[in-house]
């Protein structure tokens, strides 16, 4: 099940919430047993646990109601389509994912990283150094906590007539090039030296996520929330590089099948 729902909201949405509904979401919500408290950097502990004490002695603990997710699914294989004013075309191509405590999560982390992640990953040179259908590009398999996706973001460089209009959108043929690569994972191992270059883009990325401490503090507190525990933390780089070809393989056989991809593109073509 994905979430499907933008974390933000949308203009409708928060123009309906009321004082009443934040007063209503805080008293549910925001207590202690729902709460948790990350604190990086070089502070004494028995001080921090006194503060923490001290700012939640007046907030009695209670049930929290389950989260009342709508159940948002996307058929296997659906396009959606959009118009907008302007001349680039933007493409997602994408399949369901695993959660982040799954077993199958940092095998697919490790398959995107091949795909699409960082100038020197497949979708990369071939969309944008080989092709040139490509303007800007990136793939994604983000933590979550009850499903995710593993998906490839294309800005696509439309072709123009003489006279300067969009020609050619080239959604097709990069639509094709995309899942033509999750494709070739499902049918041959990743080269070892390819997915080592993976292994430590992942394990780098993670690295330089963590150079503030509140960064730091961010990914603890996350890894709590999510159920994994704040220790995640530490053994998610050690995971990382357990992955070997046979686990990317494996991974791409059970979950890319179907793609699913959204376009937003010109209002009107010559």
């Amino acid at each position: 099940r994905g979430y499907g729902l933008s974390p933000g909201g949308y203009e409708d949405s928060i123009r309906r919430i009321s004082r009443e509904s934040l007063r209503d979401c805080q008293r549910q919500y925001y207590v202690p047993n729902n709460t948790v408290v990350s604190v990086v950097g070089d502070v004494d502990v028995n001080a921090v646990r006194a503060v923490a004490a001290s700012t939640f002695k007046n907030f009695a603990k209670r049930s929290v109601p389950p989260a009342d997710l709508p159940e948002v699914s996307a058929e296997p294989g659906r396009s959606t389509v959009r118009e907008r004013e302007g001349e680039m075309t933007w493409l997602v191509v994408g399949f369901p994912a695993p959660p982040l405590a799954h077993a199958d999560y940092v095998p697919m982390r490790v398959a995107s990283a091949v795909l699409g992640e960082g100038m020197a990953s497949r979708l990369f040179r071939c969309l944008r150094e080989e092709r040139k259908l490509a303007y800007d590009l990136t793939s994604f398999c983000p933590e979550r906590e009850l499903a995710s996706e593993v998906a490839t973001y294309v800005a696509i460089q439309s072709l123009k007539d003489e006279q300067g209009r969009v020609a050619d959108l080239r959604l097709d043929e990069t639509k094709q090039a995309i899942v033509d690569e999750y494709e070739r994972l499902k049918r041959e191992p990743v080269p070892e030296a390819e997915l080592d270059r993976a292994r430590n883009y992942v394990v780098g990325t993670f690295a330089m996520a963590h150079q503030k401490n509140r960064q730091k503090a961010w990914h603890l507190g996350r890894f709590e929330c999510l159920g994994v525990g704040y220790a995640y933390d530490r053994t998610f780089p050690e995971l990382v590089g357990k992955v070997t070809a046979a686990d990317v393989q494996r991974v791409a056989n059970a979950y890319f099948v179907d793609a699913v991809a959204a376009v937003v593109m010109p209002q009107a073509m010559p």
